[in-house]
């Protein structure tokens, strides 16, 4: 059998989105990548949550301060382990100025063998 990873992404309410996936393999998810402001010094108000199926595992509250390039801003969480053929959940809000993902609809998701998870 072939290892694979399913997921679905939705917007929760308009600044909230969520990306949803199932691994064949155990895992650990220890950041994610979000898109920064148009304009060095932007800073945004950032809320990470990560989930599965039964329980909150994770929040993660901060202040993300942009360069103004056009490349993810990595953010690190509190390392969470992903067990194979569990429903796990990623989701986050974003406030502040105009991104790159909001202008251009940037998204990355591929979370093949070292695994991505971008908005």
């Amino acid at each position: 059998m072939t290892d694979y990873t399913l997921y679905k992404v939705f917007m929760c309410d308009g600044s909230r989105y969520k990306l949803s996936f199932l691994s064949t393999v155990d895992a650990s998810l220890v950041g994610v990548g979000l898109y920064g402001g148009r304009e060095a010094g932007s800073s945004h108000d950032v809320t990470i949550a990560m989930s599965n199926e039964d329980e909150k595992l994770s929040t993660t509250i901060m202040t993300m301060t942009s360069d103004g390039g056009q490349d993810p801003i990595k953010i690190e969480v509190p390392s969470v382990r992903i067990h194979a053929y569990t429903w796990y959940s990623v989701s986050y809000s974003l406030k502040g100025p105009i991104t790159w993902r909001g202008r251009s609809e940037k998204d990355t998701y591929d979370v093949g063998e070292f695994g991505k998870i971008t908005f």
